[in-house]
């Protein structure tokens, strides 16, 4: 017995699905590149600059997603979706800053080793 054929997604999704993808790669960008000037140009400490360029980095996901991936979407009240967002990225967070403490104290702050760790 054969299997129907599925139809393709549509448009719209693949669109939606590859904006998604370029708004992640583009804050990932921005938070491993802040990262780094901080960390290596700037000197400072690495859960302080961890800190500043994942926050920059969510800050910059959830306005880019937010007007570019899912326009005209979303909750009913921006609170509950701002608190929802918030909620999990800052438990993202500090599990980032976790990871790069550890990768600190094992490596002695080698750049490369600090970057593997976020």
């Amino acid at each position: 017995m054969r299997t129907p054929l599925r139809s393709p997604p549509p448009t719209s999704f693949i669109r939606r699905v590859a904006t998604f993808g370029a708004v992640s790669v583009a804050t990932t960008l921005l938070d491993f590149g802040l990262f780094n000037v901080l960390v290596v140009s700037a000197a400072v400490p690495v859960i302080a600059a961890n800190t500043a360029s994942y926050g920059a980095g969510i800050v910059a996901s959830y306005a880019l997603n937010k007007r570019l991936t899912f326009a005209g979407g979303g909750r009913d009240k921006r609170s509950h979706e701002i608190a929802l967002f918030l909620a999990l990225n800052l438990g993202g967070l500090w599990l980032n800053n976790v990871a790069v403490a550890v990768a600190a104290l094992a490596a002695g702050g080698s750049p490369l080793l600090l970057n593997a760790a976020k």
